[in-house]
């Protein structure tokens, strides 16, 4: 099943986020949160509440454990 978090109205360009997303899709949902607030571009406080927001769906929608989670797609669309 799948879970879906958005986040509108950003007032960061999609360049700039879509450099963060190429590091961490490729990683877990766990993973990409233990490392997006050590990243210093601005953007990453933008993702990690993206992501917790979907974590945190999939946990009170499906009753997912965070560790059986994957991304499927991450998508930044301007």
């Amino acid at each position: 099943m799948e879970v879906k978090a958005y986040i509108k109205y950003l007032r960061i360009s999609p360049k700039k986020l879509r450099l963060l997303v190429d590091d961490i899709k490729r990683q877990t949902p766990r993973v990409a949160l233990e490392l997006l607030p050590l990243s210093s571009k601005r953007g990453s406080k933008f993702l990690f509440k993206a992501i917790k927001s979907a974590v945190n769906n999939a946990k009170v929608k499906i009753s997912a454990d965070i560790d059986d989670l994957r991304f499927k797609a991450i998508i930044i669309e301007s």
